[in-house]
């Protein structure tokens, strides 16, 4: 696909809007890096993928994707021998129960998703090292006492160390010959050590370690000598828990490596099923339907809705093109919605062949090779050399590139030059285009193109509607009427006075007259000529 035609029809907000319906990280990067499909049985399978998703969304069903983190990293770095964290470990394991959670429930729903099944036999679940993980690791990322039994006993210990500990200062503190020495009643930690607050002058009628003092030095922190091989004990103790968590965390992440290139893989199968997901949750928020994908048929859209529009105030599209005709013309005043129903078009075909639904009532689409777009604002007078140069540009590009079948959107083909050069010009593109078999869709305000399409074969007028009562567009598509810009009636509506847009009207006439009579004469000197 072109690439400035998927940024002129941003097609990148519709990849934001589906990346917000995704579970995971992984799930947001593979919407934005998706491809539009260009293959028939590959555009059909991603078809089916989602239909498959929405029945059972529709059913009241949910993907149970909850729990699962990009753990890709974790798994490299576990594979090369590294160390995983604890709060590392615990996504991985959540990651896994997200697997067998997915596989499970895809195999229980074969009937109804059969194509999602064939995923779900593919997707391969490590519940000896979910289980593993489970009792080993919190769900805050913790340690737990079942991840060994050794690792229990020392915890064991370093509590019944610390009770020792606070039985014993708690005898020193009521002790009654000891209160005097005393800045505080109370027991505080230094370090990994229990102390209690001595006054100053007291230092050395307590015997015991000095670990601190406070800022004004009137008191020290002191560990008293009859706790001294208590608190040995409960140092001896962490260490060797601390040990143990080493070697636990050492173990179970080498048998993460050990999986990694099977970790992997399941990794890619529930990104892809994240993907599909997310196209089914889409359709569902809109009201999408499935399209009819064909080969070499035309499109056929029957109250299409522009996706990125608020479907509460956006006018349904009826288009068609490619049976009878491959070109189409669409006319109306400024601002009435024919650049809406170009980009509708264009998002249409990209949608469809990456595998998303449409919003609406129906839709019949081909499967093409590409999508064409040169759409942008006319309106600017003072850049209207450079706007027409631009715009010729991607002209010139589209021809180099374009093939037979495929979809060309052209909004106001030609303008920002001299009417009678551009309508000539728009012409002959047209012309060439049409014989080469492209289907094209062009917007325009030159009258001549009108004429010009109503006598060919394979061409066809539609206009956006205009109230003659309301004097504003309805922005309804009508196909196989030619349309006017409406400039007197807008004027009109605006404010200009009457007599102005009368003498327009003579002006208008005189106009035709003289176009006539230059031809006429050109006629004639063709005839003395010969």
């Amino acid at each position: 696909m072109a690439k400035f035609a998927i940024q002129t029809l941003e097609f990148d907000k519709v990849k934001e809007m589906l990346a917000g319906k995704t579970a995971t990280s992984l799930g947001r990067e593979r919407v934005m890096n998706m491809r539009i499909e260009s293959d028939f049985a590959s555009v059909k399978r991603l078809q089916e993928e989602t239909a498959e998703a929405l029945r059972l969304l529709d059913d009241g069903k949910r993907f149970p994707f909850g729990g699962a983190y990009n753990i890709l990293p974790q798994v490299k770095r576990a594979r090369i021998g590294s160390v995983l964290e604890p709060e590392e470990l615990m996504q991985v394991g959540t990651t896994c129960e997200a697997l067998r959670m997915v596989k499970q429930f895809l195999a229980d729903e074969a009937e109804i998703a059969p194509q999602l099944a064939e995923y779900a036999a593919g997707l391969e679940a490590f519940p000896k090292l979910e289980r593993l993980i489970a009792s080993t690791v919190s769900e805050k990322g913790e340690i737990l006492d079942s991840a060994s039994t050794k690792l229990a006993g020392l915890r064991t210990g370093v509590q019944v160390a610390k009770n020792r500990v606070r039985e014993k200062l708690d005898s020193i503190l009521h002790d009654p010959n000891n209160q005097k020495y005393f800045q505080d009643a109370l027991v505080t930690m230094r370090g990994d050590r229990y102390v209690i607050p001595i006054k100053q002058e007291y230092r050395y009628n307590f015997p015991g370690v000095v670990h601190d003092q406070s800022g004004s030095g009137a008191t020290l922190f002191i560990e008293p000598m009859a706790v001294v091989n208590l608190n040995n004990d409960i140092k001896r103790y962490l260490a060797q828990e601390q040990e143990e968590i080493e070697r636990i965390l050492r173990s179970i992440s080498g048998m993460v490596g050990a999986d990694a290139a099977r970790i992997t893989q399941a990794m890619e199968q529930l990104t892809e099923l994240d993907f599909i997901a997310a196209r089914a949750y889409l359709a569902q928020q809109q009201k999408a339907v499935r399209p009819v994908v064909n080969i070499g048929v035309g499109i056929e859209i029957a109250k299409g809705r522009h996706p990125l529009l608020d479907p509460q105030k956006v006018v349904p599209l009826d288009i068609e093109i490619g049976g009878r005709f491959n070109t189409l013309l669409i006319t109306g005043p400024n601002t009435g919605g024919k650049t809406v129903a170009l980009k509708t078009v264009g998002l249409f075909m990209l949608m469809v062949q990456a595998g998303l639904f449409v919003p609406a009532v129906s839709a019949k689409m081909p499967v093409i090779g590409a999508v064409y777009a040169d759409i942008g604002d006319e309106q600017s007078i003072e850049q209207s050399l450079s706007t027409f140069s631009g715009h010729m540009t991607n002209m010139v590009e589209i021809l180099k590139q374009v093939k037979a079948g495929e979809l060309v959107l052209i909004d106001e083909l030609c303008a920002g030059t001299d009417p009678n050069e551009g309508a000539a010009l728009a012409m002959s593109i047209l012309e060439h285009l049409h014989k080469r078999g492209v289907l094209t869709i062009v917007t325009t305000h030159y009258s001549e193109l009108k004429t010009f399409a109503y006598g060919r074969q394979g061409m066809e007028n539609a206009s956006v509607e205009f109230d003659p009562v309301s004097l504003r567009p309805t922005y309804r598509l009508l196909m196989g009427v030619p349309g006017s810009s409406n400039a007197f009636n807008i004027s009109r509506r605006l404010g200009l006075d009457d007599v102005i847009i009368e003498n327009a009207g003579s002006f208008l006439t005189q106009e035709h007259v003289w176009k006539a009579k230059g031809a006429n004469t050109k006629r004639k000197t063709a005839k003395y000529a010969a």
